[in-house]
Parts: structure tokens; sequence; C-alpha cells
């Protein structure tokens, strides 16, 4: 999402990152996606709320503790 953001020269919208459907579903939402990429919102774009943003550090947090116990 950053290196699109970079080439466009804006924060993407979904419709304008190839595989986005992929992200969103990955982080939860678009919102998400974009605020754990540290890119501004777009306009007119709600920020994620505060659950969405806990349950994918939630998420995260669990798969670094199962590839530490792996590693």
């Amino acid at each position: 999402v950053r290196q699109c953001a970079a080439e466009l020269g804006h924060t993407p919208k979904h419709h304008e990152v190839l595989g986005s459907t992929y992200i969103s579903e990955r982080f939860g939402n678009w919102a998400v996606a974009l605020t754990i990429a540290e890119l501004p919102l777009p306009r007119g774009m709600k920020p994620p709320k505060q659950t969405a943003l806990n349950a994918y550090l939630k998420q995260r947090n669990r798969a670094d503790a199962a590839m530490t116990k792996e590693g």
C-alpha cells in the first residue's frame, strides 16, 4: 500500500490497488490497512474504529507469538 501511495503521489483508494480486496480482508478493512501503513486517510473516509484496530493488532500479536515458538 505504501508503494502504491508513493507511485500515485497520494493515499490510494481501494479501487486503485491491485489486490486491495485481499489486503482489506487481511487487515479487517481498508481504513485499518491505511492506518497501519501510517498513510493519511483519503478525504471522506472515516477513521477505523478502535475495536477494528485492536482486532488486527491482537491477530498480529498471536501470529508473532506463534512464529517465535516455531523459530
